[in-house]
């Protein structure tokens, strides 16, 4: 049984493409990515896989049983027909079964709807599949943690909103728990960390890991995206990113559900754990 792991050389694919290595052989691995050499550091057969090419997409995947769909980047309408060309290519390849990865059913419409058109097209192809739906990466709110302990302050526009975010490494580990098992096709995981935790709490926990001071400062998604801006991101981004954060203050992502610490069959990675992992690669 031969699996694909579409966007290898993201951080999410190529944690999937780590892990399987360890408990598959090489052979039953093919990773997928546009520019194939982007991949090779992993020593398994790598296919070009470009979203924008229906047909060569069709021969990237060829002889595969079980395909790891990961979501493209871009705007809605592109990654939808993205999204849609990957799909028929796989009905055209004759795969087994498509494992996508999406998003939390709660989520707002400004990053949900995307997933949700694309949970669709996959259920209307007749191709088994298995719906991996995300919470937000914890690591999404770690990853600033060293600037706002230089700055002084924590920012969000998340108020006192609560997120049950999940780690990208445990969700890479439950991927592989499915791509692996079997009782897995119709099913659509709501995969979230073990408890819902404010961005106060976060800064928190990176005050008393690190000895200094961290104030969570509120603010609008209005004067998040403006700041967003004059720091040189594009209008777009910073717009998901403040509407993110406004629906996290609105209680979008604070649902927990005990999907994620099933497939794992233990207890999923904490906000203190990540919390402290952020702190430690940052040095």
């Amino acid at each position: 049984m031969v699996i694909m792991v579409t966007g290898a050389s993201g951080r999410l694919g190529g944690a999937v493409a780590r892990l399987l290595l360890e408990r598959v052989p090489d052979e039953r691995i093919v990773l997928g990515a546009r520019d194939p050499r982007a991949v090779a550091r992993f020593g398994v057969e790598a296919r070009a896989a470009d979203y924008d090419d229906a047909a060569g997409l069709t021969t990237a995947f060829a002889g595969v049983r079980t395909l790891y769909l990961v979501s493209t980047n871009g705007p809605h309408s592109g990654r939808l027909a993205q999204h849609t060309a990957a799909v028929r290519a796989a009905v055209g390849a004759g795969v087994g079964r498509i494992v996508y990865t999406g998003i939390l059913s709660s989520a707002p419409e400004i990053i949900g709807r995307l997933a949700w058109d694309t949970e669709r097209v996959i259920a209307d192809s007749g191709v088994p599949y298995t719906i991996m739906r995300h919470a937000l990466y914890a690591q999404n709110f770690t990853v600033g943690l060293p600037k706002a302990l230089a700055d002084g302050e924590y920012v969000t526009a998340t108020g006192t909103g609560r997120v049950a975010a999940a780690d990208r490494g445990d969700l890479a580990r439950a991927a592989v728990e499915v791509l692996l098992g079997e009782g897995h096709e119709g099913a659509a995981y709501e995969l979230t960390g073990p408890r819902a935790w404010s961005l106060g709490e976060l800064a928190g926990e990176a005050s008393r890991r690190s000895g200094i001071p961290l104030p969570h400062k509120a603010v609008t998604a209005e004067e998040l995206t403006a700041a967003l801006v004059g720091a040189g991101v594009p209008a777009s981004g910073a717009e998901v990113v403040a509407g993110i954060q406004k629906a996290v203050a609105e209680g979008a992502f604070a649902r927990v559900s005990p999907d994620l610490e099933r497939l794992l069959g233990g207890p999923a990675t904490s906000m203190e754990e990540s919390v402290a992992a952020a702190l430690t690669q940052a040095g």
